[in-house]
């Protein structure tokens, strides 16, 4: 006789181990919870209130809020009024300030830059666009030795 894994070596002794048990057991309690909840979940829903944004009475204005909402009923209409106001009081502030800008300064001219001792104007001289459309231009492209001098100077 061969002893299992779930026997003792006592031969007496027949009862399982409680992990055994103990699947059974929590079988039988999630079911037994399941089951349980359902009826609760159903009444809860049963009795949540229905709520379609619909609001309420309206209220009773007094004071101030009184004067206003006789112009203004609806909370849109009031909030357009205030966004409005706060738009008038700020062009009146603009056109109040000075709403002329200064005259910009003129920007002065930028010195001519000096030719350099190869003939060759700086970029940021007005000469520079009249160069590159002479035949000189082409020519410096073309030798290698003026290029080669150019980059030795700068």
């Amino acid at each position: 006789n061969g002893i299992s894994k779930y026997q003792t070596n006592n031969s007496n002794d027949n009862t399982a181990p409680i992990h055994r048990h103990f699947s059974s057991i929590k079988m039988v309690f999630s079911s037994a919870v399941r089951s349980a909840a359902r009826p609760v979940a159903a009444a809860a829903l049963k009795q949540q209130q229905k709520r379609c944004m619909g609001g309420g009475p309206k209220p009773e204005w007094t004071g101030i809020d009184k004067t206003v909402r006789t112009y203004f009923p609806e909370d849109w209409q009031l909030a357009a009024a205030v966004l409005s106001g706060y738009g008038v009081l700020i062009t009146v502030a603009r056109l109040a300030s000075g709403g002329k800008k200064a005259a910009a300064e003129p920007v002065a001219a930028p010195a001519a830059a000096a030719p350099t001792s190869t003939g060759f104007p700086s970029v940021e001289s007005p000469e520079f666009e009249a160069f590159v459309e002479t035949e000189a231009f082409t020519t410096l492209l073309d030798s290698d030795e003026q290029l080669g001098a150019l980059a030795d100077e700068a």
